[in-house]
């Protein structure tokens, strides 16, 4: 995947983590899941990408975060690159 559609994944992800849950064991990380997905990116790379996020800023501030309108833009930042690194 190029880096212009890793770019609308990483977006679209994060837009669709900012939307109200859809699974029952973790919504906002099946939100990010779905959204990464349902932007073009493997489910792989976005479970990475959902990880990375949830080392550096810690399950309750991502979930803070996740809530924001307009999205964080650290936090879009932070999605952009963990994208990247986990295309590696």
């Amino acid at each position: 995947m190029n880096s212009a559609r890793m770019r609308i994944a990483a977006t679209m992800a994060m837009i669709t983590l900012a939307l109200v849950g859809c699974s029952d064991s973790d919504p906002i990380r099946g939100q990010f899941i779905s959204g990464c997905m349902h932007a073009g990116a493997p489910k792989s790379d976005c479970q990475c990408i959902f990880g990375k996020l949830e080392e550096k800023y810690g399950r309750e501030n991502l979930d803070r975060m996740s809530m924001e309108y307009p999205p964080n833009n650290a936090l879009m930042e932070s999605t952009m690159t963990a994208a990247l690194t986990c295309r590696q």
